[in-house]
């Protein structure tokens, strides 16, 4: 009977996350909702995506944010990945609105404050 051992290495690497706007979510003059995707709210990290959440820790005022037509505080990385993010403004009286987040990994790191400007774009009209 012959025994073999084997010598591995195991190398820990650290998890790692960040958050990115490119762009701020804009709604158009005469409509009222807006998607916020992985193209506006982009998160880069080495561990499973799928895994990550967002908490909303100051609502928009002017809006509500909305996951398959249902009010949320907290929504996950594959709602935003699948385009089932929105925002709805209710209150038409301000062209600027903004809502801060956390985003938190299945191991418990956490980005605080993540602030997302939702801007109102208004039209003009040539009547000439």
């Amino acid at each position: 009977m012959w025994l073999c051992a084997q010598i591995f290495d195991i190398r820990i690497i650290a998890l790692t996350m960040s958050v990115s706007l490119y762009n701020e979510v804009r709604i158009v003059q005469s409509y009222a909702v807006a998607a916020i995707t992985n193209e506006t709210l982009s998160l880069e990290t080495n561990g499973n995506r799928s895994s990550l959440l967002y908490n909303v820790t100051e609502a928009p005022y002017y809006g509500k944010l909305m996951v398959d037509q249902t009010e949320v505080s907290t929504f996950s990385q594959a709602d935003v990945d699948a385009g089932r993010l929105f925002y709805f403004q209710h209150d038409m009286t301000s062209a600027f609105d903004e809502f801060h987040l956390d985003v938190r990994d299945a191991v418990g790191n956490v980005i605080r404050g993540v602030e997302v400007q939702v801007l109102f774009q208004t039209t003009f009209l040539n009547v000439f």
